[in-house]
């Protein structure tokens, strides 16, 4: 048990370091690099240019949640099928602002770990809508306890709560830090519990486009 242990986190070393370099040169030296690390081939340039992640972009659009996270969920269906997880969803109209690509990329990121954290026959719901003058996109699911005192760590780089996954599959733990950034470039909160059970209840507090 334990060489395998071993030879599992030898075999990271090159992925785990790859992503810290990539990460930190496009930081350092491209414009908007944490930008071009987060949405990959889908970054434009632009876009990305404009793009601070402590302050956001220099020149936001209206943004429909509901629009994008319809996107997101016709593309997880395949997945959830695959990991035997019910995706449902109420998609009311919901607007904010800033960049599509960036919503999108954190409405997929929480999809996801809402169907590789969960377990076999489980459920995983996302909503969109508005609340409290604010645009909230909700997304809960069933699945393995989640600790009180994890939350802190949650949203942290390279954290995976539970070792164990649907499907069996595995990542290097970035997609709700990511989920963080975009979040914070765009003038919203995260916050998440656990849910009775297991699983997890994550919200995403947006501005209103004219906030």
């Amino acid at each position: 048990m334990g060489q395998y242990i071993f030879r599992r986190i030898v075999a990271s070393i090159p992925v785990l370091v790859g992503v810290l370099l990539v990460t930190f040169a496009l930081a350092r030296l491209i414009p908007g690099g944490p930008c071009v690390a987060m949405l990959g081939e889908k970054a434009r340039p632009e876009v990305c240019a404009t793009f601070n992640h402590e302050k956001g972009f220099d020149r936001p659009i209206p943004v429909q949640l509901a629009f994008y996270t319809r996107d997101v969920l016709t593309g997880a269906v395949t997945e959830a099928g695959e990991l035997d997880v019910t995706l449902g969803s109420v998609l009311e109209p919901a607007a904010t602002g800033g960049d599509p690509q960036l919503v999108e990329r954190l409405v997929t990121n929480l999809v996801e770990n809402a169907l590789r954290h969960n377990t076999p026959g489980g459920r995983a719901d996302v909503t969109t809508g508005i609340g409290q003058g604010h645009a909230v996109l909700r997304v809960t699911n069933t699945g393995p306890v989640v600790a009180a005192e994890a939350l802190e760590r949650l949203f942290e780089p390279f954290q995976r709560l539970d070792p164990g996954r649907a499907g069996g599959r595995h990542g290097l733990g970035l997609g709700l830090s990511i989920v963080q950034t975009i979040a914070t470039t765009h003038g919203a909160t995260v916050t998440a519990r656990p849910r009775d059970g297991g699983g997890l209840d994550v919200r995403v507090i947006f501005p209103l486009p004219d906030q």
